[in-house]
């Protein structure tokens, strides 16, 4: 009966790795699409502003040396709606504490994880002598 309980401890034990090992590589790939989600909208963001920088030359040269007031509001206020749209850097310092908060869950996961495999190596010493 005691090698039962022996071998339910070290089944226990693997469980718990393999439970470990899930949740790493869960995190590693949900860190992976997160960045991949990111570097698409700071390229997409590029892209754009490329495109609006092209336009304002375009305008800038057809207007000549005094542009019309109204016009210039006009691309005022389409530049304004082109950076409502664009990542800035609170919404990269919202990602960045976000990851951080991730990180240190993970942490306290090891942490406990770590206390379980004592607990259970306890459990198999104090079985193992007691027989």
């Amino acid at each position: 009966m005691d090698w039962v309980l022996s071998v339910a401890g070290e089944a226990l034990a693997a469980l718990l790795a393999a439970v470990v090992l899930a949740s790493f590589g869960w995190l590693a790939r949900s860190l992976r699409e997160l960045r991949r989600e990111i570097a698409s909208g700071l390229g997409q963001a590029d892209e754009r502003l490329d495109g609006v920088d092209a336009r304002l030359v375009r305008v800038e040269t057809s207007l000549g040396a005094l542009p019309n007031p109204e016009e210039l509001r006009r691309f005022s206020e389409a530049l304004a709606r082109l950076d409502a749209g664009r990542v800035t850097h609170e919404d990269l310092t919202r990602v960045h504490e976000r990851l951080d908060a991730v990180a240190s869950e993970v942490s306290t996961l090891g942490g406990r994880l770590a206390t379980i495999d004592s607990n259970v190596g306890l459990i198999h010493k104090f079985l193992l002598r007691s027989k």
